[in-house]
Parts: structure tokens; sequence; C-alpha cells
């Protein structure tokens, strides 16, 4: 499902605008395959530091949270 009112990429673009939330690691969850297509390349709107394609697995999630923590 989309996410309601807002895009994750708005979300994102307006973590990083606020300089209390710039450097905070985010991790994108998406079934957009060009989005983490862009994400893995670094070109992705908003620069997320990680992104996982739907559905998620954990053990994923898990190695890439513990690599930017």
């Amino acid at each position: 499902h989309n996410m309601p009112k807002m895009t994750g990429t708005e979300v994102l673009l307006k973590l990083r605008a606020d300089p209390r939330h710039e450097k905070l690691p985010v991790v994108v969850c998406t079934s957009d395959a060009l989005f983490q297509r862009k994400a893995d390349a670094g070109t992705a709107i908003g620069k997320p530091n990680g992104c996982l394609r739907k559905p998620i697995d954990l053990k994923k999630l898990t190695d890439l949270v513990t690599t930017l923590t």
C-alpha cells in the first residue's frame, strides 16, 4: 500500500531538510523497482541510506540496520 497524504520521498526530503534529522540513517522499504535501483546507485531523491524491496526479508533488514548503527 502507498502511504496516505504524503509519499515516502516527501517524508525523506522533509527529514533531510530538518537539521535535527539530516544525518539520521533512513532505510526505505518499497515495491518500486526503479526507486530501489536509484537508491542502490546513490541517485535516489533524498539519498536513503538503504533500500529494501517488498516483501521485506527480515534477515536483510536486520543486516542493513546493523551496518547503519
